[in-house]
């Protein structure tokens, strides 16, 4: 089931990549239904469930696009942003040392 793509199963990544695959292959689909089966102990299934929750959903329902974007302007801007924070903490580091001589 796992191998012609019926059941998805992994990692936060793999079940992003499964989830993109179903939707080229049917088109889309309104919502997407998670089965367990019981096997794992109680805590490894809730850390799954927080795994999907925190990393897979959000893919899914638009609420990384801020956060995405966000990262990538910080990446662009990342030497400078750097060089800022350098200054910072050299004018403070100036200003304590004149206060404490």
């Amino acid at each position: 089931m796992a191998d012609n793509g019926s059941w998805i199963i992994g990692t936060p990544k793999d079940c992003i990549e499964g989830i993109r695959k179903l939707e080229e292959r049917s088109g889309g689909f309104g919502a997407f239904l998670v089965q367990t089966i019981d096997w794992a102990p109680r805590e490894k299934m809730l850390k799954s469930y927080e795994l999907l929750a925190r990393y897979v959903m959000p893919q899914f329902q638009g609420s990384v696009i801020s956060t995405t974007a966000s990262n990538q302007w910080a990446a662009e801007r990342q030497d400078a942003l750097v060089s800022g924070r350098t200054r910072a903490i050299d004018r403070a580091k100036q200003v304590y040392a004149e206060r404490s001589t």
